[in-house]
């Protein structure tokens, strides 16, 4: 049974679809989500909805739902702070710390929690700093738009996330309006000087804005192209060429300015940006967008590369109008430019759950896409699909966090799956029908006709059903249809046990495990006589189907002596394998005809050769397992290894336990020699060829001194 998971399509009228992993930031375990393809499912998160629904209450729900990291808007476009430990106090927005109550929340349920800082827009900044605005190309300095390159800014922006990261134990820094927004802005004098300094002139310049935007400042009979500069970036234009080259250095040399604030606090965090997508564009139906992203917002996704961790294009598909081969192109041509990639999803009105989830499998398995996140929290509800293929049931969890109610929901299911019932639990209307198809292929939970609702906000239903999902699918999929313009995320938790059983060559079987999906499973390595273990035929590190795992053996041949001995020996002390090497030692025994090598594992100084032991004291000064080393050497060249342990004669057990020491008939206990009769030493060396046994796979267990001297 190839990954049998139920590929429930469980659509909504907006869903999305997809399950993650993340990369915690220090002492931040990643929420463990069954099921997972992607590293990171986030979301952007106003603090507007912390102040009204609370940080635990939002943390919770993510938990539940598969949530791994959490961008918080910390500085918005009116460029006020959601912190409270700042030099700037004028900027703060209430008493409530909304980042620290969110790390403290998030980090409890292990998210990482990410400072969502807007760039090129500050309101309060440019109202007390009116010089640092941005010129637009007709209306002067008439917006919020502040220069990249203004050293105050800049210096500004740099304080705002130094006091960040020591004060707030954030896992990232994630920066917006990182891009000038629009070609028309942008066009103050020293502008124009810049570029002029930089070989373009100012009248060419002038020109391609004119030609692109204004008919009333064209010279008579020319008529403007709103793609004029774009196109002319294209073809080569030279002037154009330095616009776009202008703007690109500004918006770099800003990111540059907080990756090295970033860098000088020490702090091991994530640096991502949420950019436009069309700098992912090349090619795409004959359009290259690359081209109106350089100037039209000098962001470039090549720079982009050298800049961030990860970055997040913003593409909205809705929005855009383009089909879902437009998400997986943005993602192939942003991983080609040389990023890792998070890829931002509309899940908001007007989404469909069909090109919600279309839009998802658009960028699922993407070489360099990490995950997906959601714009954003409270804007798209929950499923969460629990199931366990061995019952034959499902418990699917809705949640409904921006609409008046779901009228029905309809769950489809996948090929091999018929589902057989369905039962309501808490939060449904216990009097909605329930509808299942003759062929057992889809659920219809609710009114059709839309004359009252199943669910409001939140409730639970049991489905139950034959079978397993055909095909080699690497995730469960879940497609929920919901009420007209509803949508949701939709996570799934794999609740069956898998058995993963064990057996010998002859097909004996060993042992039986059970794990569940994605789990791992230990089992001791078998011995057999005459034979070398060899290992297990298949993996069993990532259970996700039912196994059945073959032990595997190579032969041990003794060397044949003329005479006909079936062994020839060679005692070896530990020294030699700490001098030579292990590889060098058992290299010249095979090459001889050496079959068994008797290694020195104690001796009569009581110093160990092998480090698996609770007797660290007794460990040898090279801290190397010289066992283990040659275990592994001699093996793989047919060799039996013999641990060699001395017995009466022990320095190191006589000096911390002198009651052990033998008498000697004349001057006492003068030497190293320990009586066997000692209960303690009997047990010790007990447990000494019990560790032995049990932590390596030795072929023997060989005493010396086993005496009276």
């Amino acid at each position: 049974m190839t990954k049998r998971i139920i590929s429930l399509i469980v659509c909504l009228s907006l869903l999305l679809s997809m399950i993650v992993l993340p990369s915690a930031a220090e002492e931040t375990a990643p929420v463990a989500v069954p099921r997972q393809d992607m590293e990171i499912v986030a979301e952007w998160l106003h603090g507007t909805d912390v102040r009204s629904l609370g940080a635990e209450a939002i943390v919770d729900r993510c938990a539940k739902n598969g949530i791994t990291d959490i961008y918080l808007l910390t500085k918005g476009t009116g460029g006020l702070l959601g912190y409270n430990k700042t030099q700037f106090t004028d900027a703060i927005t209430g008493e409530l710390d909304c980042l620290d109550a969110m790390i403290t929340a998030a980090h409890a349920k292990g998210i990482r929690l990410h400072a969502w800082l807007c760039c090129m827009e500050d309101e309060n900044y440019k109202a007390n700093n009116p010089e640092s605005g941005m010129w637009h190309y007709i209306r002067a300095r008439d917006n919020n738009r502040v220069n990249p390159y203004d050293e105050g800014y800049q210096a500004y922006m740099s304080a705002i996330v130094t006091e960040i990261l020591e004060g707030y134990d954030v896992d990232g820094i994630h920066l917006d309006y990182i891009r000038y927004n629009h070609l028309a802005n942008g066009w103050g004098a020293e502008d124009f000087a810049a570029l002029e300094a930089m070989g373009a002139k100012e009248e060419d310049v002038r020109y391609i804005i004119d030609k692109t935007f204004y008919q009333d400042r064209l010279p008579e009979g020319e008529t403007v192209d709103s793609q004029y500069a774009f196109k002319a970036l294209r073809d080569g234009d030279p002037t154009a060429i330095l616009m776009a080259e202008y703007r690109r250095n500004n918006i770099v040399e800003f990111a540059t300015v907080i990756k090295d604030a970033i860098e000088a606090s020490g702090k091991d965090v994530v640096y991502s940006a949420a950019l436009q997508p069309e700098g992912g564009v090349k090619g795409y139906e004959g359009s290259d967008d690359w081209a109106f992203a350089d100037l039209h917002y000098g962001q470039n996704y090549a720079d982009a590369a050298e800049l961030y961790d990860y970055i997040c294009p913003m593409a909205y598909s809705p929005t855009f109008g383009k089909a879902s081969d437009w998400m997986t192109h943005i993602a192939e041509r942003s991983v080609e430019l040389g990023n890792k990639v998070v890829m931002g999803l509309q899940s908001y009105y007007p989404m469909t759950s069909a090109g919600l989830m279309s839009d998802i499998e658009a960028v699922r398995g993407v070489d360099g896409v990490l995950g997906i996140v959601h714009f954003r929290h409270t804007q798209f509800g929950y499923s969460r699909a629990s199931f366990d293929l061995n019952a034959g049931e499902m418990d699917l969890h809705l949640i409904n966090t921006y609409s008046s109610g779901y009228r029905w929901v309809k769950v489809e299911a996948a090929e091999g799956v018929k589902f057989t019932g369905a039962t309501y639990g808490e939060g449904f209307n216990a009097n909605a029908p329930i509808v299942i198809a003759d062929d057992g292929s889809s659920v219809l939970l609710g009114f059709e006709d839309e004359s009252d609702y199943v669910m409001e906000t939140e409730g639970d239903v049991t489905l139950t059903f034959e079978g397993a999902p055909e095909g080699d699918t690497p995730i469960a999929l879940t497609r929920i249809y919901l009420t007209n313009e509803s949508r949701a995320y939709c996570s799934f938790e794999d609740r069956t046990q898998y058995q993963v059983k064990f057996v010998d060559f002859d097909g004996t079987e060993i042992a039986t495990k059970t794990t569940s999906y994605g789990g791992s499973v230990s089992i001791e390595n078998p011995r057999r006589p005459g034979y070398l273990f060899l290992g297990w035929d298949t993996a069993f590190d990532c259970v996700t189907e039912n196994l059945t795992v073959t032990a595997t053996y190579r032969e041990i041949a003794p060397t044949k002596v003329a005479d006909g001995f079936e062994i020839v020996g060679e005692w070896i002390h530990g020294t030699e394998i700490n001098t030579l090497g292990a590889d060098v030692v058992v290299d010249r025994c095979a090459k001889n005809g050496i079959t068994d090598i008797y290694l020195l594992v104690k001796g009569t100084g009581g110093t160990l050769g092998y480090l698996k032991t609770q007797y660290t004291d007794a460990l040898s000064r090279t801290n190397r397992d010289m066992l283990q080393e040659t275990i592994d050497a001699a093996h793989a060249a047919g060799i039996r290894v013999h641990a060699w342990l001395c017995c009466v004669e022990d320095e190191n057990y006589k000096t911390n336990n002198p009651e052990a020491g033998l008498w000697h008939y004349v001057r006492g206990r003068d030497n190293n020699i320990i009586d066997l009769t000692n209960e303690g030493y009997q047990e010790y060396m007990k447990n000494i060829a019990t560790e032995i046994a049990t932590g390596y796979d030795v072929d023997g267990i060989h005493f010396d001194y086993i005496r009276y001297n």
